[in-house]
């Protein structure tokens, strides 16, 4: 199996690593109070801001996110606490094109040399399609992302009035449910699926 070659003995010291680290670098992981605690936290900052807004959020996080790029004006935001501070102004272009587009790209292109180099030997004497399974891992979630918003709208969009009389909350279920959740399972599964692990 190609997984066990020593060319890539740097995947497993790196694979050490993150299974290591977690227990060197954090204390409270040993208290298990400590970590339902932060693991309920996280479950509350991952679903929390959909319905309606909360500074302390995922949605919130990836609106803050975008501000480096579009920038804002505090004032309008109406928060008490930043109404004595000043604008944010927009980040330079150069800076956005160099952090946004060519840094991923950079990054794509040194994972990409990587996995069809661990791909590029033969498997019982066979070389397996590394591009492809890049593209099937790559555009996969894309197509199945685009699939599921599109019936989650023809849902809300026929359906949603009709529901939204007898259950009040049919908004935030539809909304809650556009999730990546179901994205990642399916990707796990296409995962799983492409790549049939053989420990003989």
């Amino acid at each position: 199996m190609s997984v066990f070659i020593p060319h890539i003995i740097y995947f497993w010291v790196t694979v050490l690593g993150l299974c290591i680290a977690p227990f060197l670098f954090n204390p409270h992981q040993f208290s298990f109070t400590d970590f339902i605690i932060d693991y309920r936290e996280f479950l509350r900052w991952m679903s929390r801001g959909n319905s309606r807004t909360h500074a302390n959020s995922w949605v919130g996080y990836c609106r803050l996110s975008r501000t480096r790029i579009t920038g804002f004006k505090r004032k309008r935001l109406g928060l008490p606490s930043e109404k004595l501070s000043s604008d944010m102004p927009r980040a330079p272009w150069k800076s956005i094109v160099v952090g946004e587009i060519i840094g991923p790209i950079c990054l794509a292109i040194v994972f990409v040399v990587c996995y069809l180099f661990v791909k590029s030997f033969a498997v019982g004497g066979v070389v397996e399609p590394g591009l492809l399974r890049i593209a099937i891992i790559a555009l996969g979630p894309i197509v199945w992302n685009m699939a599921m918003l599109t019936l989650l709208f023809l849902i809300s969009l026929f359906l949603g009035p009709c529901v939204s009389q007898s259950c009040v909350h049919c908004g935030q279920v539809l909304m809650s449910s556009s999730t990546p959740t179901p994205t990642l399972s399916v990707l796990l599964w296409q995962l799983w699926l492409i790549s049939p692990l053989s420990l003989v």
